[in-house]
């Protein structure tokens, strides 16, 4: 079966950005399949919900691509809501940050998921900020 378009024109994916409160993973799970997502990366430190359906174990077993990326968790408090961003481990975030460019490069469209609903106050905007200045990929926030 041959690759699916993005829907750019240049051959480089969109990241994405999603957050999940209020949201069921139905719903998740159209988007992917609707915009041809290949990587949903839960960029939550922790992959745990108080909602099941949210939780690491089912949603590996539910979502097509789906990949725990703890790396890219904020290790801090967002006191202010400005999205800023506060990985445990620098090395570490910005080798995550490498690999899921190669994947943008590559034509792939990747995900970020994380349970706030807005991407501005959210670290999640923070990392799609950055990968867009490492690829120059679009950037589509599906609150």
């Amino acid at each position: 079966m041959g690759e699916q378009s993005n829907g750019t024109g240049n051959g480089m994916g969109i990241c994405y950005t999603y957050g999940y409160q209020n949201k069921r993973v139905g719903e998740l799970e159209r988007l992917v399949e609707r915009n041809h997502i290949r990587l949903i990366a839960d960029v939550r430190e922790r992959p745990y919900s108080a909602r099941p359906e949210f939780r690491q174990e089912t949603l590996r077993g539910r979502v097509a691509g789906y990949e725990h990326i703890g790396a890219l968790g904020n290790s801090g408090r967002l006191d202010n809501g400005d999205g800023r961003w506060k990985p445990a481990s620098q090395p570490e975030a910005q080798e995550a940050l490498v690999q899921i460019s190669l994947r943008l490069h590559a034509g792939e469209s990747v995900l970020l998921l994380c349970v706030e609903p807005q991407a501005q106050q959210c670290h999640r905007g923070e990392i799609a900020k950055r990968l867009r200045g490492m690829t120059g990929c679009e950037v589509r926030h599906l609150c």
